[in-house]
């Protein structure tokens, strides 16, 4: 799976499947986003906080992160 990652102003990161856009939803709660990379995400995923933003994914197409938990996230991500 293919993950765009984006920035907030509101100190948040954003998490989309990288053919999307951010939503309004996520955009008029977060504030404006600002695109600063991407992921490749090797399924299945054996990691809590990886599940819940899948979850989250399937249930409104984006997950929200506090920096730190992105930063933790995308140190777990190979390549």
């Amino acid at each position: 799976m293919e993950l765009a990652l984006y920035t907030s102003t509101a100190g948040r990161c954003v998490l989309v499947p990288d053919c999307f856009l951010p939503s309004a939803e996520s955009e008029r709660r977060y504030g404006p986003l600002r695109r600063c990379g991407s992921v490749h995400l090797a399924e299945p995923v054996d990691d809590a906080l990886w599940q819940r933003v899948l979850a989250e994914l399937d249930r409104r197409s984006f997950a929200v992160l506090r920096r730190n938990d992105a930063r933790r996230l995308l140190d777990t991500v190979d390549g």
